[in-house]
């Protein structure tokens, strides 16, 4: 089972592949069954003939299990996917089983090419890969990604530290933003802040995707035109591909930490800070008003 998981795994679209896979059992142990008073190697057929047996066993409990009301979406898709690999594997011509080979464990030292007893499993070997088997063209998305159940364990605690580390980045950046806006002035110049970070923090309560996430975050600080060291973004991007990866090998869905307090305070420190500039620009204005109605009365009492 571990096997069909890690195959099912590595190959998105078993049905475009059909035609070019195979199953090579190898080391396999000489055992010798008493004809008469003769001890007699098993044949590489009979042995073969086991191996598929075992394979149909699996498929039809493989079979079984999708029929089962209580198996949920992602193992159906398995359980499918797996029923598939199998019968390809089952691929059957002249009452023998085309896709599955032996390799025996050699029974002396030398090249395999001088040990008698490995040439039968050879040529079956060298048959299939030339007559059975057929190149099929594959782009990069065709495959996917197959590891061990204890590197799959191991994601979670890299998914915490990567969490801590994006938040770390997002934190400096954002520190940036507020020390680059603290010293301006004009309203002119905290437009742009005003309509962009509120969009960021929108963005951080809705989009679950950490690698979206951060890729949107980094885009929008970007978009700011200000003054923050390239890498301090760098930073953050090279956190969003590091989850990127780690969803492609996880058989769960990655979640990240929020960044909605990060630009919440940033959020309304511009909307104050524009609401404080606007004050000041109505009370010159008032000001400038005032000073000239009273210019003007003085004029007219002239």
């Amino acid at each position: 089972m571990k096997l069909v998981r890690h195959v099912t795994d590595l190959v998105k679209d078993v049905d475009k592949f059909k035609n070019s896979i195979a199953l090579v059992a190898t080391k396999v142990d000489n055992q010798y069954i008493k004809r008469g008073r003769q001890f007699i190697l098993v044949e590489d057929n009979t042995i073969i003939s086991a191996i598929a047996d075992f394979l149909l066993e699996v498929q039809q409990d493989l079979s079984q299990r999708v029929e089962h009301p209580k198996t949920s979406p992602q193992e159906v898709k398995f359980y499918g996917n797996a029923v598939k690999f199998i019968d390809v594997l089952l691929s059957r011509a002249d009452s023998e089983y085309t896709n599955i080979g032996i390799f025996r464990r050699p029974d002396e030292p030398g090249p395999l090419s001088n040990i008698t007893l490995l040439q039968e499993g050879k040529r079956h070997i060298e048959k299939m890969l030339y007559e059975t088997l057929a190149y099929t063209e594959k782009v990069d998305e065709d495959f996917g990604y197959t590891i061990s159940e204890k590197s799959k364990n191991d994601i979670k605690d890299l998914v915490e530290e990567i969490n801590e580390n994006a938040w770390s980045y997002v934190s400096t950046v954002t520190g940036d933003v507020w020390e680059y806006y603290r010293t301006k002035t004009l309203s002119s110049q905290l437009r742009r802040g005003y309509a962009i970070v509120p969009e960021i923090l929108e963005t951080s309560k809705n989009l679950k995707s950490p690698k979206e996430l951060l890729e949107k975050i980094s885009r929008s600080i970007a978009s700011l035109d200000i003054d923050i060291p390239d890498r301090n973004i760098a930073n953050i991007q090279i956190q969003a591909g590091y989850f990127n990866f780690l969803q492609v090998v996880s058989d769960r869905e990655l979640k990240t930490r929020s960044y909605e307090e990060l630009f919440k305070g940033l959020t309304a420190y511009l909307f104050e800070s524009k609401e404080n500039i606007q004050g000041d620009v109505n009370d010159a204005s008032k000001k400038s008003k005032t000073k000239y109605d009273r210019k003007s009365m003085e004029l007219q009492t002239q």
